[in-house]
């Protein structure tokens, strides 16, 4: 299959556009809006890639320094991104053990005794 000239610098547009996309979304907080981005992304490096073997000689060095940048930024925003949802689900973790009642025995006068939940577990539990 013979590729146009411009196809691999085309195929770079889609993938900075795309990136750049990504990294607003991330940036920004927005998780859904980068997984949904995933599939585009995808196809972009796909595209990217099978034009490849197009002369380097037409490469255009600005778009090509573009996408070095953002993909560098893409790492760190999702680097941080990973790093956020594991601290979530070790705080949920955590909050679920405190939260987790010990054994319940009642005293003579009907009073319960036994592990109280903490102010913090608590406190988690009333705003989740």
């Amino acid at each position: 299959m013979t590729q146009s000239p411009n196809a691999h610098r085309d195929a770079t547009r889609r993938l900075v556009t795309v990136l750049r996309a990504e990294n607003d979304a991330l940036a920004a907080g927005d998780a859904e809006a980068a997984v949904r981005l995933l599939p585009e992304k995808q196809e972009a490096a796909t595209a990217l890639q099978a034009t490849l073997s197009i002369a380097v000689a037409g490469v255009d060095r600005l778009l090509l320094t573009q996408l070095q940048t953002l993909a560098e930024e893409n790492r760190g925003h999702l680097s941080r991104a990973i790093e956020v949802q594991s601290s979530i689900l070790q705080m949920v973790g955590r909050a679920a053990r405190m939260m987790t009642p010990g054994p319940v025995t009642y005293r003579a006068n009907g009073a319960a005794s036994g592990a109280p939940i903490s102010a913090s577990a608590m406190a988690f539990r009333l705003r989740a």
